[in-house]
C-alpha cells in the first residue's frame, strides 16, 4: 500500500512538474515576443 502511495505521489509530481514547465515555455515565448516588439518600436520611432 505504501508503494502505491509514493507512485502515485510521484505521479501528481511529474503532472505539477509538467504544468510549470508549460507555462515557464509559454511566459518566455511571451517575453520574447514582447522585447522583439519593442525593438520593432525603437526601430521605428527612430531611436
Amino acid at each position: 500500500m505504501n508503494h502505491l502511495f509514493k507512485q502515485n505521489a510521484i505521479q501528481e509530481l511529474v503532472k505539477y512538474n509538467k504544468c510549470l514547465l508549460s507555462v515557464t515555455i509559454l511566459l518566455a515565448a511571451a517575453n520574447i515576443i514582447a522585447i522583439m516588439a519593442a525593438q520593432l518600436q525603437k526601430k521605428k520611432s527612430g531611436y
